[in-house]
């Protein structure tokens, strides 16, 4: 059984070398989507340089999303500002889902019984107490610390569901 962690990437790199460096010895292969859009559907320059993190290129499948959802949402003359708002709202949503289905891509050395586990970079799981063998659950959600923008930002006022997990077997059956 591998260990497949997936993750959206825009251009954090000290916070995706904390990510590797804390999860390095649990998961088999970092898979790594960036987009050539913002969410709010601007144009970017792709930030990733696999050559930044040395010790973890092996372990490293990165994939680019060069497009955009096809089913965006145009605003039309007459449209309300709320209607406006919701639009770019809506879309950024999909946006997102757009670029975390490419994920999807990366997951071709996983084997049915392997776990893929997504987060957000800043949501590292704690693996160390989880037992990947016994584990009967459909799907595997961690709770997690809650820090706002800086790691001395805690938050204990709400529980945080960051990553998510499945094998693949699920993943895939879920996707239909």
């Amino acid at each position: 059984m591998k260990i497949f962690d997936t993750t959206l990437y825009y251009d954090e790199d000290l916070i995706l070398e904390v990510r590797f460096n804390m999860l390095n010895k649990y998961v088999d292969k970092f898979i790594i989507s960036e987009s050539k859009f913002t969410h709010s559907g601007q144009k970017k320059k792709l930030n990733f340089n696999i050559n930044n993190f040395p010790e973890f290129k092996r372990k490293i499948i990165y994939l680019v999303v060069d497009n955009e959802p096809n089913d965006l949402l145009y605003e039309k003359k007459n449209d309300s500002n709320f209607e406006k708002i919701e639009h770019r709202r809506l879309n950024s949503v999909k946006r997102i889902a757009h670029q975390r289905n490419k994920l999807i891509e990366g997951l071709t050395e996983a084997s049915d019984e392997d776990f893929i586990f997504y987060s957000d970079n800043d949501e590292m799981p704690n693996f160390a107490n989880f037992d990947f063998e016994a584990n009967k659950d459909k799907i595997v959600m961690f709770k997690q610390k809650l820090f706002y923008y800086k790691f001395n930002l805690f938050c204990d006022l709400v529980d945080w569901y960051g990553t998510k997990g499945c094998k693949k077997k699920i993943l895939f059956h879920l996707n239909g």
